[in-house]
């Protein structure tokens, strides 16, 4: 594996743990829970607001299995977290691996001196 890949791996499990990190939270009378986050194309329409268009989509997920697709400031509101914030940051190192992948992945060049 390259480094990049080694970074890409740590970032996904950065989200995983979030993702369990984030408190199921109450939404009309039902509990949800964050189940995941992505960048939506084409845009969509946050279900709790009506906000169009939403491009950064948080998927929660009632106790009875009932999907809703949020934007940032509903996400935010209804976790009582910044979600959205946490989300962007994951995405721009995400982002910034991928840019500097060739760097990354160069091998090291190790300079010796003999005597």
């Amino acid at each position: 594996m390259t480094k990049t890949d080694d970074i890409l791996m740590e970032l996904n499990r950065a989200v995983a743990t979030y993702l369990r990190g984030v408190h199921p939270f109450q939404y009309k009378n039902r509990t949800y829970r964050l189940i995941d986050n992505y960048v939506a194309v084409p845009y969509m329409k946050c279900d709790v607001c009506g906000d169009y268009p939403t491009y950064e989509v948080s998927i929660i997920e009632s106790s009875h299995g009932q999907r809703l697709h949020v934007g940032n400031d509903c996400i935010d509101y209804l976790t009582g977290q910044n979600v959205s914030e946490w989300f962007r940051i994951f995405r721009k190192k995400r982002e910034m691996a991928m840019e500097n992948r060739k760097d990354l992945d160069q091998p090291s060049l190790i300079l010796t001196t003999s005597k």
